[in-house]
């Protein structure tokens, strides 16, 4: 998917996915798409500025989760190929979550119907925006759960989720 000066894409074992339906939004400065999961496959997001004018901030979130942002800027604005790849979140000091596609699990327990799911389940989302840079933060961690099991009529017309 191309806006602008930047191209996003998802790799699964380093292979670029192809992308499906893609639509923007009326002021072009969005854009939706899908791509074929695989369960028990890692995945990665991955972007470029092929502009690379000024510092940017690109956040990937999955499931609605997340939203740890990789910077272009320094050496990878000046004279690198603006290419950034996010391929799972800070967990700890010393580990990362990588992403990971998986299946859904269903029951027809009806004490998971009232649970709701998330509207962007299913989701890989990634914001970019133009950034300042001002100083070092740390990063984030981020606690996770296992994936709780989905009422089977809760489920949107999907059978994974990352």
């Amino acid at each position: 998917m191309k806006i602008g000066n930047y191209t996003a894409w998802v790799t699964i074992d380093g292979v670029d996915q192809s992308q499906y339906s893609i639509e923007y939004s009326p002021d072009g400065t969005s854009g939706t798409c899908w791509i074929p999961s695989q369960a028990g496959k890692n995945f990665s997001v991955v972007w470029q500025d092929s502009l690379r004018a000024f510092p940017s901030v690109g956040q990937v979130s999955v499931d609605g989760i997340g939203g740890q942002g990789l910077i272009l800027s320094g050496k990878n604005l000046d004279n690198g190929d603006g290419i950034l790849t996010r391929d799972g979140f800070t967990s700890s000091a010393t580990t990362k979550r990588l992403f990971m596609f998986s299946e859904l699990e269903l029951t027809d327990d009806d004490q998971y119907l009232q649970a709701g799911i998330s509207p962007e389940l299913g989701e890989i989302k990634l914001v970019i925006r133009r950034c300042q840079l001002l100083g070092v933060m740390p990063t984030p961690r981020f606690n996770y759960s296992e994936p709780e099991k989905i009422h089977e009529r809760s489920k949107k017309a999907m059978g994974h989720r990352c």
